[in-house]
């Protein structure tokens, strides 16, 4: 198995599932349900301005095609959220920028 595999199994079995770290989000557009960390206290700072927005780390392959404005549901809360931003990082793995709905 090489690293890339090894990465790959490590971000669905261990960091997205909901029954070690992730919380569970429904993707309205889908309809899937998928295991994300979700991070509600994201801070962005840009030139001494700040700003408090949650957001949600996923699997690349857990959101296809994602949208800005595409909505996601905290399955625990029934809350629901907007994506605002899209930020890929290479490795797998993608944050979600939010706000409330």
């Amino acid at each position: 198995m090489t690293l890339n595999d090894r990465l790959t199994s490590d971000i669905k079995n261990v960091f997205m599932n909901s029954n070690h770290f992730a919380d569970d989000f429904v993707n309205a557009r889908t309809g899937l349900t998928i295991s994300v960390l979700f991070d509600k206290e994201f801070i962005v700072v840009i030139e001494d301005v700040e700003s408090a927005s949650p957001a949600i780390t996923c699997a690349d392959s857990d959101v296809p095609g994602v949208l800005h404005d595409d909505l996601f549901t905290e399955v625990s809360t029934a809350t629901v959220y907007k994506v605002t931003g899209k930020q890929p990082d290479g490795t797998g793995l993608t944050l979600l920028l939010l706000s409330l709905n």
